[in-house]
Formats: C-alpha cells, sequence, structure tokens
C-alpha cells in the first residue's frame, strides 16, 4: 500500500512538472510573440514617420533626393535604423518620385512605399492689369500713373502676343459706373487705358483670393514682417519666386522681383520698385496700395476682399503682361505640389 501511494506521489509530481514545463513553454512563447509583434508595430510606425518626415522637408524643398540613412531619429533612447531613398531625373511639372523607406527595430523590419506625381498650384487667372473682386473699391490716382490693359512683355513694350484686357475689372455695374464718373471727374480717365474706351474700367467677375491663397503662402520662398526694404532682389526671370509680406510693408529704393508678390496688409511703394509677374494684396482691413516715385508692375493686380483701396502718384506704372504671368506659372519652382499615386506599406 505504502508503494502504491509513494508511485501515485512520484507520478503526480512528474505530471505537475510536465504541465508546468508546458505552462512556462507557452508562458515564454507568448512573451516572445507579443515581443515581435510590438517589433514589428515599431518598424512600421517608424517607416510612416520616416516617410512623413521626408514628405515635410521635399514640401518645403523640391529638390529633396537621395538616400538618407538614419538611425535613432524617430524613438529617443532606442535603437533603430530608417534608410530613406528617393529618386527621380528631374524637378518639373510631371515629374514621377519613387520613395522607398526601409525601417529596422530589434530585428524586425517594415517597408513602406510611395509613388508621387510632381504638379503645380493654379495662379488665378489674371483679368486686368488691376482687378477688385469685392465691392467698394477705389481708385485714387494722382500725377502722371498709368494703368494699362494692353499687354506687354517683360520690357515693358507692346505686345501681341495675347489679347488685351481692361485696365481696371470691377464686381458690379455700379461700383464701375462710380469709378468711371470719378476718373472722368478727375480728369484722369487717359490714365486707365487698355480694352475699350478710356477709362477702361470693365465688370468682370473674379475670385477673392483670400480663399485660395493659403497654399501659395505657404510654399513662399521669401517671408517679410512689416518694415521697410530696400536694394534687394528677390528671384530672377528664370526662376521666380513666392514672396508672403505680413502687415505694413514699405519697398523703398532699388526692389527688383519676379514672381508671385503676396501682402496681407499695406503696400507701400516709393521710388525705384519693380516687379515682374502677379502682386495680390489681401487682408481684412481696407488695403492702401501707395505710390509715389518711379514705380513698375508688369504682370496683373489683384486687390482681394472689399472696400480696397489703390492710391497711385508719380510716375507709377501697371501694365498688364501674360509673358510675366506665364513665366510665373511655368517656372516658379515654389509652386510645385505633389500628389500621391500609389502607397504600398
Amino acid at each position: 500500500m505504502g508503494k502504491v501511494a509513494l508511485l501515485i506521489v512520484l507520478g503526480l509530481i512528474i505530471l505537475i512538472g510536465f504541465l508546468s514545463q508546458i505552462l512556462n513553454d507557452r508562458s515564454l512563447e507568448a512573451i516572445a510573440n507579443s515581443s515581435n509583434y510590438y517589433s514589428l508595430i515599431t518598424a512600421k510606425n517608424l517607416a510612416r514617420s520616416a516617410m512623413e518626415n521626408y514628405l515635410g522637408k521635399l514640401y518645403r524643398n523640391k529638390n529633396l533626393r537621395g538616400i538618407f540613412p538614419e538611425s535613432n531619429a524617430y524613438i529617443e533612447g532606442g535603437i533603430d535604423t530608417v534608410t530613406i531613398s528617393a529618386n527621380s531625373s528631374i524637378t518639373a511639372i510631371g515629374d514621377t518620385i519613387q520613395v522607398k523607406v526601409v525601417a529596422h527595430y530589434e530585428g524586425k523590419s517594415s517597408t513602406m512605399e510611395t509613388t508621387l506625381l510632381s504638379s503645380t498650384f493654379a495662379l488665378p487667372e489674371v483679368i486686368a492689369a488691376i482687378a477688385f473682386p469685392g465691392p467698394n473699391p477705389v481708385l485714387d490716382l494722382g500725377g502722371s500713373p498709368l494703368i494699362d490693359g494692353s499687354n506687354h512683355d517683360f520690357n515693358g513694350n507692346p505686345s501681341s502676343s495675347c489679347d488685351s484686357l481692361p485696365g481696371v475689372a470691377i464686381a458690379s455695374g455700379t461700383d464701375s459706373t462710380n469709378m468711371t464718373n470719378d476718373l472722368l471727374a478727375d480728369a484722369m480717365e487717359d490714365h486707365v487705358i487698355g480694352l475699350g474706351a478710356d477709362p477702361s474700367v470693365h465688370v468682370r467677375e473674379t475670385s477673392d483670393p483670400s480663399n485660395y491663397i493659403e497654399p501659395f503662402i505657404t510654399s513662399a520662398d521669401y517671408y517679410l514682417p512689416s518694415g521697410t526694404y530696400t536694394s534687394t532682389e528677390y528671384g530672377s526671370q528664370e526662376s521666380p519666386v513666392i514672396l508672403y509680406g505680413k502687415g505694413d510693408l514699405k519697398f523703398s529704393g532699388g526692389i527688383v522681383g519676379y514672381g508671385l508678390l503676396i501682402i496681407d496688409g499695406t503696400l507701400t511703394l516709393s521710388g525705384n520698385f519693380f516687379w515682374y509677374g502677379l502682386v495680390i494684396v489681401i487682408g481684412p482691413k481696407p488695403e492702401i496700395f501707395n505710390s509715389v516715385g518711379t514705380n513698375r508692375i508688369i504682370g496683373g493686380v489683384i486687390l482681394g476682399g472689399s472696400d480696397k483701396q489703390a492710391r497711385m502718384r508719380g510716375n507709377a506704372d501697371i501694365q498688364y503682361s501674360c509673358e510675366t504671368v506665364e513665366n510665373v506659372r511655368n517656372n516658379a519652382h515654389s509652386l510645385l505640389t505633389f500628389n500621391i499615386l500609389s502607397w504600398y506599406e
């Protein structure tokens, strides 16, 4: 009887040990599986973070290409390795960019790939030398300014490459009549020329730039706070830029620019200012487009919002030019954006 009991006890000990081993193995296996799963998910998250980081940089630097190895860049105190590769031969409209990210974390890896197609933000249509999309515009002329809706080339010479536009475009017939009568009363009708009789003030609809300007501001090459700026060249004919100014800005002497000029505030010109392209003035308050001295914009001007005032003095010229506007549209690198064609992970 004692031997039987001993055998039973020994058997139970062996069985318990066997069961304990199984449970221990399963526990270790579960821990291993959990660890592997965590490492795999972390590697995937690393790949996503790296891809988002690269796309953010690409948005700011359209020429960003190459192979970028990184370590411990996304997990503080972690041990990870990420390789980003982006390849294409050019940076222009229609350029296809292949981006691949391989992320490693604690023996696990994750691969993410995307194909991007570069396109461009659409510049607004230029419908006049100066366009007022909103109600109650004011055009106050003095001295010898000229607003000319006839087409001009880069040098300000008349060009037949595009049809003439109005000198001024206004959204409503009432505002058009009021502005025309004011110009006639001040004997300034021959200072607003272009399509049709002088003064060339026509009713044409256009969108308020405040509704579409944000992507252009985000892509700006230059940001200028309130202040006075002199003797600077922004961009070139071959490489026009986007310049964004916030507040009350004064350009005083020796300023030359090519591209899209956006002013969220008041723009004051005071001598020897030359801009080739499109000028857009926006803001919650009436923008006053002051102009004193010899200044010239060859391209087009849009004053967004209501109650906008354009006050031009001295020898200020605004000449419509489809050549300068098309040059911005086709060659301003900052207008490029990227659309995702495919995404694999």
